[in-house]
């Protein structure tokens, strides 16, 4: 889950805690990150997931682009 304009937090009112625990008692193991585009806060750990997630699709997918061709020779 990406809650985006934390910047704006202090100028709304918005329980982010709340928020938080709503998600999480919907899904114990989703990932949450709290990102601003202007002051760039959280943004580093929101693209090292992404790049996280994009390795282990790379992988996925080499590994099993070879082992489904292999599998019938």
């Amino acid at each position: 889950m990406i809650l985006t304009k934390i910047d704006l937090l202090p100028s709304v009112q918005f329980d982010v805690n709340r928020c938080l625990e709503y998600a999480q008692q919907v899904n114990l193991q989703i990932s949450i990150f709290q990102v601003s585009a202007t002051t760039g806060a959280g943004l580093n750990n929101w693209y090292y997931f992404i790049i996280k997630l994009n390795c282990c699709f790379l992988l996925f997918m080499f590994v099993n682009r070879f082992s489904f061709h292999d599998a019938g020779k």
